[in-house]
């Protein structure tokens, strides 16, 4: 075996989706660290392909399997997607909660159960030898916890997940703050005998390791920090502070987003017109709201297009990226995004976590809804400050947050 890891490594990566195309921020995450571990790695890629997610970019799901397939094979040796999920994200989200209850066990856990997916990893373990397990979530803990392998166990945290499941009960009311209090409990013992167990853990940003370090006593944890294909995410034209034009991008099927979403669209945008009647704003991403809609189809000012193919034209449309998400962990990929667009960010700290940002530079901190409003009036009340910011947040993403630098790096680590 060690003259085969001089070579290329073997490793087997299980993930609890498919991760194409990459227009989300973990789908963007998965994706890109797939593509840079292939470059060196003799790379086998078993997922949970969610019906849901792959009808939602594709005209049926075998059509979807095929694409995926396709383009997980330019980097992979070897891909199987199991299929997962028969009801909407609404119904399976209801039959979720409800079972985990009944079973005493966390959300995820319940959520990913799969005899298809157990039996595929059972036959891609007999069938290879492999150096490295990358286990893409703590709720596929589950499939190999009670194995004895041979291979290193990698664990990835897109989030700190009982640490995010614990802020969100904060922020709740009764009874669902129990409910999530519970989950929290539950997943935190599952994530300290799984973070102890692996080789290594891998974390989004420092303020993650610090949480895992300090939440489960381990030092097994580095750093792997979201990235940015700055290739892909270039300006096609300077940035010109010529309008009003304010900007949310974000998938509203994720709680963080419904939040700042509805935030936006209920505390803050009265505010905005008393103070700018002329301003306008756009949320994009996929799924509905009933306030955003009901917004929308009273005022042409707001926007609730839903998902935007290409996100591009979307943000060289804004003037401010507005980002009042106040929950959820890891770092916010359209927040990266939207820096390396060059679009001038005013945020919930929360939503900076795990970036380097500075308040007043190269973003506008705000909390309440009387903050997000005279942070953004005052802005746009200062194009030349808005073009500065502009180019700062594009200059951070090119220094700390390049795929390129960040690849070398993974494939230090899994060597």
């Amino acid at each position: 075996m060690q003259n085969r890891q001089k070579e290329r490594p073997k490793v087997l990566w299980l993930s609890h989706f498919a991760p194409y195309p990459p227009k989300g921020g973990a789908e963007q995450r998965s994706y890109n660290m797939l593509a840079e571990l292939g470059r060196g790695t003799d790379l086998t890629f078993v997922g949970l392909a969610h019906s849901s997610r792959v009808k939602a970019y594709y005209t049926d799901f075998d059509t979807g399997v095929v694409a995926i397939e396709a383009a997980f094979r330019e980097f992979c040796t070897d891909v199987r997607l199991v299929k997962h999920g028969h009801l909407n994200r609404k119904m399976n989200r209801i039959f979720t909660a409800f079972k985990s209850l009944l079973l005493f066990r966390p959300y995820d856990y319940v959520y990913l159960q799969s005899a298809l997916f157990q039996k595929q990893i059972d036959t891609v373990l007999a069938e290879n030898q492999f150096d490295v397990i990358h286990v893409d979530s703590i709720g596929l803990w589950q499939f190999l916890n009670s194995k004895d392998l041979s291979a290193k166990l990698i664990l990835n945290h897109h989030n700190i997940e009982s640490a995010m499941l614990a802020r969100r009960a904060e922020n709740a009311d009764a009874p669902l703050s129990f409910y999530l209090k519970w989950q929290a409990h539950q997943l935190a013992s599952i994530e300290r005998e799984a973070c102890k167990r692996a080789a290594l853990n891998i974390v989004c940003s420092e303020l993650d390791a610090s949480r895992l370090r300090e939440l489960h006593s381990v030092d097994n944890v580095e750093v792997v920090p979201n990235g940015v294909d700055l290739a892909y995410f270039t300006r096609s034209q300077p940035y010109a502070p010529l309008s009003k034009h304010l900007l949310f991008v974000g998938g509203l099927d994720w709680y963080p987003n419904r939040d700042a979403a509805t935030f936006i669209a209920t505390k803050l945008w009265p505010l905005l017109k008393k103070a700018m009647p002329d301003i306008t704003c756009s949320i994009v991403g996929r799924g509905t709201i009933t306030a955003l809609d009901e917004l929308a189809a009273s005022d042409p000012n707001f926007k609730a297009p839903g998902f935007a193919d290409d996100i591009r034209p979307v943000f060289e449309s804004a003037t401010i990226f507005v980002c009042p998400i106040r929950d959820g962990g890891g770092t916010k990929l359209k927040v990266l995004d939207a820096m390396a667009m060059g679009v001038p960010l005013v945020a919930h700290p929360v939503a900076c976590e795990g970036i380097n940002v500075e308040d007043g530079q190269t973003v506008r901190f705000a909390e309440s809804a009387e903050d997000f409003c005279s942070a953004i009036v005052q802005l746009l009340e200062q194009p030349e400050v808005l073009s500065r910011m502009s180019s700062d947040e594009r200059e951070l993403i090119e220094k700390n947050f390049s795929y390129e630098s960040i690849g070398a790096e993974i494939r230090r680590m899994y060597q």
